[in-house]
């Protein structure tokens, strides 16, 4: 199984937890708001598990909170290519 995780610590807490249960798991750092990342995920699980049975897209932020007229665009950007485009590229 692939665990992808941008946080390292927690993704060694899911891999330990899949081999303490007698699973199969490697991590693997990705960065979700980057679509060549996932992609190359992908096709790394592919090329070595031979298909891609599933996928858990469980990643998302609440940004900077702030009033609306006091959020900046970079905010806005990252929060909507962490909870939005990244489920996209994954299914896609």
């Amino acid at each position: 199984m692939a665990v992808p995780d941008y946080n390292v610590e927690g993704g060694e807490r899911t891999v330990k937890t899949i081999k303490d249960a007698g699973g199969i798991a490697v991590l693997t750092r990705l960065t979700v708001a980057n679509p060549q990342e996932i992609e190359a995920l992908i096709k790394k699980v592919v090329e070595t598990y031979g298909r891609l049975d599933q996928a858990f897209n469980n990643a998302g932020i609440e940004g900077q909170l702030v009033e609306t007229p006091d959020c900046t665009m970079e905010n806005w950007n990252r929060v909507i290519a962490i909870n939005r485009t990244s489920v996209f590229v994954c299914m896609k």
